[in-house]
């Protein structure tokens, strides 16, 4: 390999102390950028952890209270499919509630902070939409279990305690 001692030898008026591979220089430069990106990540990843629960308790307490109206509806002749969908549906209003005004104001600052940050209006939009695509499928997957619960109930049970 070449070293410093070897390039001296042809140029001894170059000042080379160390010869350092470009990888390894990179990795020093970028060293704090790389671990404020997987702490960003880290925070992002528990904020979606903990959207998902509190999704999940919101739409249990929300099928929870109204079990005997599905219990109700399956004995007038609704099927669990339909049941489920009932619950989809809520939360597909529940999501667009909060998804398009935060779509909205986050295009807006993108847009504000577009003046002074060069660059940065132009090519965020694909991110907001991935971001509230990402949201949406945590919204659904935090509402299976409980369109599935509220599926299961028993239509007899609901008719003898109304």
């Amino acid at each position: 390999g070449l070293n410093s001692h070897k390039i001296h030898h042809f140029v001894p008026a170059l000042p080379i102390r160390e010869i350092v591979p470009l990888a390894t220089e990179l990795d020093g430069d970028l060293g704090t950028e790389k671990m404020l990106a997987r702490l960003a990540g880290s925070y992002a990843s528990l904020t979606l952890l903990l959207v998902a629960i509190g999704f999940y308790g919101v739409m249990s307490s929300r099928t929870a209270r109204r079990r005997s109206e599905f219990g109700i509806r399956l004995a007038l002749g609704a099927t669990r499919s339909h049941i489920q969908s009932l619950i989809f549906g809520q939360t597909a209003r529940i999501l667009l509630a909060g998804m398009l005004p935060g779509a909205i104001l986050s295009l807006l600052a993108v847009r504000a902070a577009g003046h002074f940050l060069y660059g940065s209006a132009s090519g965020n939009s694909p991110e907001i939409l991935a971001s509230a695509l990402v949201l949406a499928l945590v919204g659904g997957v935090a509402t299976l279990i409980p369109a599935h619960r509220a599926s299961l109930a028993d239509p007899a049970v609901t008719l003898r305690s109304e």
